[in-house]
């Protein structure tokens, strides 16, 4: 079985509720093996934030966004590799020259 490592988030249960909907409750749900963790040196990264791994630049390589409890969205950019990621300091999203700012719920 293929062994597959990232970073779980809250969308784990969207996924969950996603799955149980598309294919019904009694759906054949097979193991899935995780690789053994591995911390991340991520820059200020904080308990607060919400992060998602994405090529958000498109250079093949992914990066990591967060939307911040302050409503901030954040973009780390990878400097390293798929395999060996290295984050830079987190810099903050704009639009229109302005911040974007997240909506709370």
């Amino acid at each position: 079985m293929k062994k597959t490592t990232g970073i779980v988030t809250t969308g784990c249960a969207w996924l969950a509720a996603s799955l149980v909907s598309s294919f019904g409750s009694e759906a054949q749900v097979q193991e899935v093996q995780f690789a053994a963790p591995e911390r991340l040196d991520v820059p200020g990264l904080t308990q607060l934030e919400g992060p998602e791994v994405v090529d958000y630049d498109g250079d093949g390589v992914r990066d990591l966004l967060s939307g911040v409890y302050a409503g901030n969205l954040l973009f780390r950019k990878n400097t390293g590799t798929n395999a060996k990621p290295k984050y830079a300091e987190p810099v903050k999203l704009k639009r229109g020259g302005e911040d974007i700012k997240l909506k709370h719920w």
